[in-house]
């Protein structure tokens, strides 16, 4: 493929950094997640389509990692909090001591 100026369209792979023709790189996209979970974006991988060792790095590569890069682990669910047990049980009184308010309001006795 020519480029607009007339010259052949080439592409560096992003796996072994290799700079080649645009027929012999592809593009691998992947959603892009943070350590905590959350979606980003998507990740377009340049990789060499004719070299099976790129094509096999492009799955796991990330990027923004300088060491051997593999996909986010998930993130692990935070800690239950002692107050947030605690208000349940107060909710539930709460709402206990409101229906008897109620029921008492239509018997017509008042406590």
């Amino acid at each position: 493929m020519k480029s607009l100026f007339g010259r052949d369209l080439t592409w560096t792979c992003h796996i072994c950094g290799e700079e080649r023709p645009d027929h012999l790189i592809s593009v691998l996209t992947k959603p892009w997640i943070t350590d905590d979970g959350r979606y980003i974006g998507d990740q377009n991988i340049r990789y060499c389509n004719d070299k099976v060792k790129c094509h096999e790095r492009a799955v796991t590569f990330y990027f923004g990692e300088s060491t051997t890069p593999t996909p986010p682990t998930p993130p692990t669910p935070p800690a239950i909090r002692k107050e947030t047990q605690q208000v349940i049980p107060d909710v539930s009184n709460l709402f206990r001591r409101l229906i008897c308010k109620c029921v008492n309001f239509v018997k017509g006795t008042t406590t």
